[in-house]
């Protein structure tokens, strides 16, 4: 049986992946998986201290890797954050325990977007704290460490185009501007007025409110 499904998405291999709420005779899971062959529900082993979330959000990279929410359980404590099944086994993405700061003491915190580029860049959208206690809406794995983009607007409205790079709003000479950051260079430049697009929409959406 299924209920509410969340997404859908596929690798290069025709595996799909559909999150949602599942039950057959193995138990229940949160992803099922087409591997050409049959559905399997997917999830970590009982015994590597990693779990799934509700899974709203997911993504897949070049080489068929899978990302999505989860949540780890050691002797470091239980804290959230971003899981990797690379087909054979599931690994968290960090340098060290609770690097994104996905924990409960944070309210709203949780992993709401995920976009990988050509690169295989991961770029999440969400409510994060660093090491020294900041906030932040988005970070990246680069493969090895997590950064973090300050000054940046809603978590969730991102995207990363063909070339690789990060699109995002963010506050510019003042203003709030579409912007575009280029990993290569680690340079943000503005997309064009926007600034004044972007004020704009944001006084329509204000409405009658106060």
């Amino acid at each position: 049986g299924s209920w509410g499904i969340r997404q859908i998405i596929g690798d290069a291999a025709g595996n799909v992946y559909v999150a949602g709420g599942f039950h057959d005779a193995g138990g229940y899971y949160y992803l099922q998986y087409w591997n050409g062959k049959g559905w399997k529900g997917l999830a970590p082993p009982d015994t590597s201290g990693l779990y799934l979330l509700d899974v709203h959000t997911m993504a897949v990279d070049s080489k068929g890797a899978l990302y999505v929410p989860g949540r780890k359980s050691g002797t470091a404590g239980s804290y959230a954050g971003l899981l990797k099944w690379d087909g054979n086994r599931w690994t968290m993405l960090e340098t060290t325990p609770n690097t994104l700061g996905l924990d409960n003491t944070v309210p709203g915190a949780g992993i709401g977007s995920i976009v990988i580029d050509k690169n295989d860049k991961v770029y999440i959208g969400g409510l994060f704290k660093d090491q020294q206690q900041h906030l932040f809406t988005h970070a990246m794995w680069d493969g090895q460490s997590w950064g973090w983009f300050q000054n940046l607007g809603s978590a969730g409205m991102f995207h990363v185009d063909g070339n690789g790079s990060f699109i995002a709003l963010r506050e510019n000479d003042g203003q709030v501007a579409v912007m575009r950051y280029q990993p290569a260079t680690s340079t943000w430049t503005a997309i064009g007025n926007s600034g004044n697009l972007v004020g704009t929409l944001l006084e329509v959406g204000r409405g009658d409110r106060p």
